[in-house]
Formats: C-alpha cells, sequence, structure tokens
C-alpha cells in the first residue's frame, strides 16, 4: 500500500526531477541562489524561487514549470486543490525572494539539504520543532578542541551503555588520563550515580546550567568549579589519572522538570557585535566547552540518551567526538539504525572535510557466552556490515576496480562496522562500582570490559 500524503521522499524526489526536466526554463533565475523546496511545520511542501514575481508572472514557461512541480509534489503541495485556478495556485504555492521576510532564511540557511546533482541546484528546508540536528553539519571550530571525546549512544535502553562509560573511565583513569564524565541523558540521568556516592554529588548539574543559560548567567565562573557542576569520583582515589563527573542534576538542583521542559528552548546571547540566537546545538556545545576550559581533561566521556533524539543527534554528529554506537544483535536494534543511517544519507557533511561518519564505532553490546549462543558474534558482524554497508557506505559501481570513497572491507578493523566487544556477565548486571568495589576486580572487569577498553582507549588517544 503506498499512501500519497505519506511518500514524502518520493514526492521530493520527483518534484527535484521535474525541475530538472525544465532545467532551461529555470537556470535564469539560479545563477546565485539555489530553487528550495519548503517542508513546512505541517508537512506540505512549498516551492521557492531566487527571483522577484514579475519575473514569473511575465512568462508562461516559468507558469507551466511551476505547475509541473506542483503536480510532482501530488497532494503534499501546499496548493493541492487549486489547479484550476493557476493564479490562486502561484500565489499559495510560490514564495518569492522580494516577498519573503528573510530572504537569508531560505536561500542562505546552514540548514539546506541538496538534492540534485544536475545543472539546475535544488535544496530542500526543513521546518521542524525537532531532530533537526540530525542534519545539520559540525559546530564551527568546535571539533578543532584538543581534548578527545566519546559519545555513548544506542538506539534503545537497557544495552549496558551507561555501565561502558564507567568502564572505559576507570580504565583511561587507570592508565593515568584525566577523564570528564558528563550525564546528558538528561530524561533518564543516572550514570553519575555510579560514580559519585549520593552524598557527595555537587551543587548543580548540566541542566541546571541550561537553566542559568536561560536567565543569562550561563557564564558565571562560580558554577565551573569543583563542587558546584563537578565532583571528583572516589572510585580514581587510588588511580594513576581521575575521574570527575558533571551529573545531569546535583543535591541543590531544583524544579528539574521545570528546567527539563525548557531545555531545548532557543535562547539569545547579547554580545558586543549584536544580539545571536544560541539553538540547543550552541548550548550544549557551549557548556561541555566551559566544563573542558575549566576542568582541563585529557577526555571527554558523553553519556548521551537512547533513542533518536535531539541531545543524541548533537552529540554524534556535530562534537566531532567518537561515536560508540551500542546494540543487542536483534532486528529491533537494526530496524532503528537503519532507519537512522538512511535518513543520515542526507547529511551534509557526508564526503566532505568534517565527515562525522569516520568517528563511528559500533559496539555489541551484552555479548552473550559463545558456548551458549554459538555463532552470535559471527551473525551480528555480518549483519553490521550489511547494514552500514548498504546505508552509511559510499556506494561502488560495477566498473569499479578498487575501494574508493568511504568504504570498508568486511573484515577492516578500522570500519565502523568493526564490532567493539562487550560481554555479558551476570555479576556485573547492576554495576555498581561505589558501593560493589569488587565490580572492579581485574578477573570480572576484564572479562567484561577488556576487548571494549582497549579498543576504545586507542580511537581516544588518535590525534
Amino acid at each position: 500500500m503506498n499512501l500519497a500524503y505519506l511518500d514524502w521522499d518520493s514526492a521530493i524526489e520527483k518534484g527535484a526531477l521535474q525541475i530538472e526536466a525544465d532545467a532551461q526554463s529555470w537556470l535564469e533565475i539560479t545563477l546565485h541562489a539555489p530553487i528550495v523546496f519548503l517542508r513546512d511545520w505541517q508537512g506540505y511542501l512549498h516551492l521557492c524561487l531566487p527571483c522577484n514575481r514579475s519575473v514569473v508572472e511575465e512568462s508562461l514557461i516559468f507558469i507551466e514549470a511551476i505547475q509541473k512541480c506542483h503536480e510532482a509534489f501530488g497532494v503534499l503541495s501546499i496548493a493541492n486543490g487549486l489547479e484550476e485556478d493557476v493564479a490562486a495556485l502561484v500565489d499559495a504555492f510560490v514564495i518569492f525572494e522580494d516577498e519573503s521576510i528573510d530572504k537569508a532564511d531560505l536561500w542562505e540557511s546552514s540548514d539546506l539539504i541538496s538534492l540534485a546533482t544536475g545543472t539546475v541546484k535544488v535544496c530542500l528546508l526543513e521546518r521542524q520543532d525537532k531532530e533537526q540536528d540530525w542534519l545539520r553539519p559540525e559546530i564551527s571550530n568546535f571539533h578543532k578542541s584538543d581534548v578527545r571525546r566519546g559519545v555513548f549512544f544506542g538506539v534503545k535502553g537497557g544495552v549496558g551503555r551507561s555501565t561502558a562509560v564507567i568502564g572505559l573511565a576507570y580504565a583511561l583513569a587507570k592508565a593515568g588520563k584525566k577523564v570528564l564524565v558528563v550525564d546528558c541523558d538528561f530524561e533518564s540521568p543516572g550514570v553519575s550515580s555510579s560514580l559519585i556516592a549520593i552524598d557527595a554529588r555537587p551543587a548543580y548539574g548540566v541542566v541546571d546550567w541550561f537553566a542559568a543559560d536561560g536567565l543569562g548567567f550561563g557564564g558565571d565562573e562560580q558554577l565551573f568549579q569543583i563542587g558546584a557542576i563537578a565532583e571528583m569520583s572516589p572510585l580514581s582515589r587510588q588511580l594513576e589519572g581521575s575521574i570527575l563527573v558533571a551529573p545531569a542534576f546535583g543535591e541543590k538542583s531544583e524544579a528539574y522538570i521545570s528546567k527539563l521542559g525548557r531545555l531545548y528552548t532557543t535562547t539569545t546571547s547579547h554580545e558586543s557585535n549584536g544580539t545571536h540566537l544560541k539553538t540547543f546545538a550552541d548550548r550544549l556545545s557551549e557548556v561541555i566547552s566551559k566544563l573542558e576550559t575549566a576542568f582541563s581533561p585529557d577526555v571527554v566521556l558523553i553519556d548521551s540518551r537512547a533513542g533518536i533524539d535531539d541531545t543524541s543527534a548533537v552529540a554524534l554528529t556535530r562534537l566531532g567526538a567518537v561515536a560508540f554506537l551500542f546494540g543487542l544483535n536483534t532486528q529491533q536494534t537494526w530496524d532503528a539504525y537503519t532507519l537512522l543511517f538512511r535518513h543520515w544519507q542526507k547529511h551534509p557533511s557526508l564526503g566532505g572535510k568534517e565527515d562525522f561518519r569516520e568517528y563511528l564505532r559500533f559496539v555489541s553490546a551484552l555479548t552473550p557466552d559463545e558456548a551458549l549462543y554459538p555463532g552470535y558474534l559471527a551473525a551480528m558482524q555480518s549483519t553490521a556490515y550489511e547494514v552500514f554497508g548498504s546505508t552509511l557506505y559510499d556506494q561502488l559501481g560495477d566498473d569499479d576496480e578498487e575501494v574508493g570513497g568511504f568504504n570498508f572491507a568486511f573484515d577492516a578493523e578500522n570500519s565502523p562496522h568493526h564490532l567493539l566487544v562487550i560481554r555479558r556477565d551476570d555479576a556485573l548486571l547492576a554495576f555498581d562500582p561505589i558501593r560493589y568495589p569488587d565490580h572492579l576486580q581485574p578477573a570480572i572487569f576484564e572479562k567484561v570490559f577488556g576487548d571494549f577498553v582497549t579498543e576504545a582507549a586507542v580511537l581516544l588517544g588518535k590525534e
């Protein structure tokens, strides 16, 4: 069953093909800016033309080209139902440059997604409340920091993601690194509970900083001190390095749910060169930068929330971090990652100098004993290769003799699909080294985390 009003990608593809079919008509007006397909808040499609209305109204060729584009969009065109009235169709369907309130917001937006590689440049612009950051490039200059960052992500919870953060933080600190753990699983905070005792939390947390920033106090240096927004974990007392934790909430955090409800709000900052809007991505990168400046860690480990959410979008694609993607060898895992990877196929960074794909690494979480589940890892490796290869890797043509672009052999250990393995052990089902120090016994720790921390440490140590 194909329902036209749900076939968004198909409608947009047909529109782009129609624009290219009428290329000779459009070339004259696209010399300085692209044609933009605007998908509005409801999901309807508009045609944004970088020219004045008079240019179109004086040309039957342009009118016919507009009608064809409208027909290509079908019921998803904002002008659906106006086919009998050409003037009304153009009024409803087309946004002209001379009638746009903010031209830069349409034709120069950083959120434009290129759709066509033909003679006419066509782009898509989304208008949506959330999930915009999945298709935005890295934050300017943020990835140039000398601090190595690792993000822990899973499309579903309960796969040992937070446990792995603790395990890797401990291993890195044991090797002499100064580690900062930031709890960005705001809707389900908890990683800090296994790193800091209940009565030793700092006064505030990361969510409190967002509240302070919304009120204009995000730059208060008093907040970025030990005991204010971060605390040292007792796990690092006998280690060569240290583990510093910035939790989602602290001992004095109040109205947490109310602060959470304002977390993703776009705020304004008043600076000497004018007033600037700050998106959630800008604010998250800012608080991480401030933490890095205040505490000078060697490595930052970010526990991101599970699921396809704005927090994860920023952390995975916009912070220049090694992204550890957690999963089990289940259909639920692979279906969810396939949906995400297909969406990423439109990402503007793919193929560029800031291509985030090179930082992706897949983690086989809670890997069962091979004796009980023979062939589990081999099957998971095959599926990982198939999913990554069919979605995120560059596709090779039949005539390609050598592997080129972003593509890897099945057994390539430097590839995103290569599995970093964390073993399942019932002794660590409730991993809590603060309350149960025995969880850090080398025999248990090495069995569960050994393979993972060895490879993860290498990835986080690369320049």
